[in-house]
């Protein structure tokens, strides 16, 4: 850590006429964490002197003392006045602004940043308001003030060269007076917080000088018997490590807290009269050497910790007397005053420097009320902001952007050019700009461009497409053209009905071609349609066009007016007929390509067919039975109805009639009914039932019980001696009389069945009805309900 300094004292030649005044007080000032540009590769700036006289705006070439603050700005301390400089311009604080003195000597810039100065008393500036502090009315001890410094605490302690002698310190409020030191030319404060005293030298008769250390308590001298290579001390710093630097006219002295080292000329110095010293923030120490044998009185000698160099003024620097003060600025530049003027070795003061990417621009082709850009790029090669007052287009076709820009050092700026013509043709611009440049401060580019456009036109804006059938397609085609002397840019065509397509989406025509765009009509549905093709252009005058289409969708449209057909009943062997209708309720012919059933005995008549708009076709069903019992088919139809292209009809039938009828010949007065029924290798079975026995003419039946060796509980199943089956129904029940027409209801309680051998003939038996007329009846077997089922042929309901 550089350690903060106080103000220091520069002493001066005994034999100069200024010995009067004794050593001049001076203020090194050190920024932290600095890469001083001297030694360090990166620094971007050339490397020089840079003069500073009245000339340039300063009070005087009289300097005594250099500062600087916090924001760069350099106060300097010369005869006539307070001068401050902000990089571009001098300030002067005089009297009249309200300094206590008119040629101030001593410069101390405190930790709020208010700015001591030391003169004829001492004045302190906040950065609005001035204050003096006199001995009238205050302890300060004399107003001839040669150093001032800011310790650790923010104390202010003051040095003095006149009759007086001693210190004066500040604390805000009251002031303190030490007389330890006599006359004061130079107050530091190192990174401890320690106070150092160079003490006025009065000539080798007179002596004194020396070097004082206040730690706060205990005061402490050192002397050439303590190792400094002289009593006559011009400037004293610090360095990182704690090291102290003493300027002597013995040459640089180090004490590094118990040894004091001493380089002169031998290790290279210029000379060993040393009146100002300092150290960067990378440890090298700077001393101003004086000669006054030379040419040049002043030399700057530079200690990088190895070796001493130099920098002689022959190149550049001005010839100062005697050098009074070195500070060094936040970048790193050396600040040297004496008498003679300001000189700063670092960064020469920095100068723009344009240059172009291009003089001229050719945008070639643009498109008519559109824009086309192109850009150059300025560059500042030089060391200084590039400011550049203003570019500018002589024609409104070429507009810039931006207008002006401040371009920093050893950067670029991209300018952009757009062009946008509003008529075809050729046109010309020139762009001119001014800057800050001292040698180029106007340059121009000169720009081209030719304004060209599209120019749409159709074939036709209408088309009609031939009639379609529904799931079939068909096209028709507009053209395309481009007229203009641009390329036309079709971003869009677009339909609005998904029925019609369009072959492209987009295109790009070059001029005085064209392109072909294929419209394809595919009805999803029948009847009239109608699309609208939008296209969509960076034809400036005709940004959107349409074109209309129109096409006529036909399909088939099937109906079935009746979709199931019951046939009824119809005798074993022979056939019975049904019907139903096809309707085409379209404008499409409708091809029935099939008509099947999935059932034998139903047969569809014709298997096809082909039905016009808005006509029929009659389906016959015939229904040829091979089995007793109800029969059921589906008959599918298939046909080119794009949304119904499978239908069904549901058909039913009964096949055959079962008579149970008695003759005369089969009833007897033998208490029984016999119906014949002639079976021939089936199986008949009578489930859960009811039979009637309906005589023609008044019957007395009378039931009585079977034997229990006739029959089972309720019915009961026998076959005949002779070996022919015999279906035997028991009937428990009472007896009486029967009226013509009327029945006696038998109740089955459960199935009952029987084997039929090939050939046998089964009799269905009423057992046990007492029929009182002798005379020969005719008596009817009627199944109300339930089920009979002979050769696996069904029949159920009311059958007789």
């Amino acid at each position: 850590m550089v350690p903060k300094k106080g103000g220091q004292k520069i002493g001066r030649d005994a034999e100069s006429p200024s010995l009067k005044r004794g050593f001049t007080m001076k203020r090194i000032s050190l920024v932290l964490a600095l890469l001083f540009l001297l030694v360090s590769n990166s620094h971007a700036g050339r490397i020089g002197w840079t003069n500073y006289t009245e000339e340039d705006g300063l009070s005087s070439n009289n300097i005594d003392e250099i500062a600087i603050d916090s924001q760069g700005n350099v106060w300097v301390a010369a005869l006539r006045g307070l001068n401050k400089f902000n990089g571009l311009t001098w300030e002067i604080f005089t009297e009249e602004h309200g300094l206590a003195t008119g040629s101030p000597t001593a410069i101390e810039i405190d930790s709020k940043g208010n700015i001591w100065v030391g003169g004829n008393g001492v004045s302190m500036f906040d950065g609005s308001t001035w204050t003096i502090y006199t001995t009238t009315g205050m302890s300060l001890l004399s107003t001839r003030v040669y150093a001032i410094a800011e310790d650790s605490l923010g104390n202010m302690w003051f040095g003095f060269n006149g009759w007086e002698r001693g210190v004066s310190k500040y604390d805000g409020n009251s002031w303190t007076t030490y007389h330890q030191p006599g006359k004061v030319d130079i107050i530091a404060v190192d990174s401890d917080g320690i106070i150092w005293f160079v003490q006025h030298y009065e000539g080798e008769e007179r002596a004194v000088g020396g070097l004082y250390k206040f730690d706060g308590s205990t005061w402490t001298y050192y002397s050439t018997e303590d190792g400094l290579a002289h009593l006559q001390i011009g400037d004293i710093s610090f360095d990182s490590n704690g090291n102290v630097w003493v300027g002597t006219s013995g040459g640089v002295c180090k004490f590094d807290g118990s040894t004091w080292t001493t380089y002169d000329t031998t290790d290279g110095l210029a000379s060993n009269i040393i009146r100002a010293i300092a150290v960067d923030s990378q440890d090298n120490i700077w001393a101003g050497s004086y000669n006054n044998q030379a040419e040049y009185y002043t030399t700057l000698n530079k200690f990088d910790g190895i070796n001493w160099s130099s920098y002689p003024p022959e190149d550049g620097m001005l010839n100062i007397t005697s050098p009074q003060c070195i500070s060094v600025d936040s970048r790193g530049n050396i600040w040297v005053g004496g008498w003679g003027g300001v000189s700063m070795l670092g960064e020469l003061p920095p100068q723009p420097e344009i240059s172009l990417s291009v003089t001229s621009l050719s945008f070639g082709n643009v498109n008519v009320s559109s824009s086309g850009s192109e850009s150059f790029t300025i560059n500042n090669e030089g060391e200084e902001p590039l400011v550049v007052y203003s570019i500018n287009s002589n024609s409104e076709l070429f507009s810039v952007s931006p207008s002006s820009t401040t371009i920093p050092a050893g950067q670029s700026q991209i300018i952009t050019i757009n062009y946008s013509p509003i008529t075809a043709g050729n046109n010309s611009a020139t762009i001119t700009m001014t800057s800050n440049d001292n040698n180029e401060g106007t340059l121009t580019v000169s720009v081209s461009g030719r304004g060209i456009a599209p120019e749409i036109t159709l074939s036709t804006t209408s088309i009609s497409i031939d009639d379609v059938t529904v799931g079939g397609k068909n096209s028709g085609s507009f053209t395309i053209s481009n007229e203009g002397t641009a390329e036309l840019f079709v971003s869009s065509i677009i339909s609005n009905n998904a029925m019609f397509t369009v072959s492209h989406s987009s295109a790009t025509i070059l001029p005085s071609q064209s392109q072909t765009i294929t419209v394809t009509f595919s009805p999803t549905t029948a009847g009239e349609k109608t699309a609208t093709i939008t296209l969509v252009c960076n034809d400036s005058d005709e940004t959107t066009l349409t074109v209309t289409v129109t096409a006529i969708g036909t399909a088939p449209e099937i109906s079935l007016p009746n979709n199931s057909v019951n046939i009824g009943y119809v005798a074993i062997g022979s056939v019975g007929v049904g019907s139903f209708t096809i309707v085409n309720e379209g404008n499409e012919q409708l091809v029935v390509s099939s008509i099947s059933s999935n059932n034998a005995v139903f047969s569809p008549i014709p298997s096809s067919a082909a039905v016009a708009p808005n006509d029929s076709q009659v389906v016959m069903l015939t229904f040829a039975p091979v089995a007793f019992g109800e029969q059921t088919g589906t008959i599918t139809i298939l046909s080119n109805d794009s949304d119904e292209d499978s239908l069904t009809v549901s058909v039913t039938g009964i096949g055959g009639t079962i008579e149970f009828a008695c003759g005369s010949d089969t009833v007897y007065r033998d208490s029984t009914v016999n119906v014949p029924i002639s079976i021939n290798n089936s199986i008949i079975a009578i489930g859960g039932g009811q039979f009637v026995v309906t005589p023609n003419a008044a019957t007395y039946v009378t039931f009585e019980e079977a034997s229990t060796t006739d029959r089972t509980s309720g019915w009961a199943v026998s076959h005949s001696a002779s070996g022919d089956g015999e279906l035997i129904l028991f009937y428990s029940g009472s007896g009486g009389s029967i009226s013509p027409g009327s029945g006696e209801i038998l109740t089955l309680t459960y199935e009952i069945s029987s084997d039929a051998p090939t050939g046998t003939n089964i009799t269905l038996t009423i057992s046990d009805a007492k029929i009182s007329d002798e005379n020969q009846q005719s008596i009817n077997v009627t199944l109300v309900h339930g089920s009979l089922t002979i050769g696996g042929c069904p029949l159920a309901g009311d059958v007789t």
